[in-house]
Order: C-alpha cells, then structure tokens, then sequence
C-alpha cells in the first residue's frame, strides 16, 4: 500500500483524482453493467436456451442505448465487438 506521501501514492492519488477518470469508470459500467448480467445468465447452472440468450443480450443493448441517450458515437465501437463475438 502506498501513503500519499510517497511518489506513487501522489501519482495514484492525482489520477484517482481527475475528472477523465471518473468519466472512464462511469462509461464502462454503462457499458459492463448489462453485459455482466448476460453472461451470469448464461455461466449459471442452467443452461438457457439460445433464444433467451439473443433476447437477453438485445435487453442489454438496448440498456447501454438507453445510458448514452441514443448517442451511436458512445457505443458504437463496443456494439462492433459485441457483435463480431
């Protein structure tokens, strides 16, 4: 653990608090949050059928459409890799 008089705690400490970092961790769970709830969905015991899985993950994007106010420009690129797995 670093104290915040040591060169690493200060550094750690001046990007903990930057406005930039709060805005990245704030995106990603836009973006996490419903994606997380898919693959525990499908990483249970039982193991749903396909279709559930197509609709869940729809669900989900709608939810990170619905985070960014329609902004494509947000999510398009996390859209892209969704889609190309």
């Amino acid at each position: 653990m670093f104290t915040s008089k040591e060169p690493k705690g200060k550094e750690t400490a001046k990007v903990v608090l930057m406005h930039s970092f709060w805005n990245s961790v704030v995106y990603t769970l836009k973006v996490m949050v419903p994606l997380v709830k898919v693959l525990r969905l499908v990483d249970g015991e039982r193991k749903p059928a396909m279709g559930y899985i197509y609709e869940a993950m729809d669900k989900a994007k709608e939810t990170i459409i619905k985070s960014f106010n329609n902004n494509e420009s947000k999510y398009k690129d996390v859209f892209a890799i969704i889609d190309k797995r």
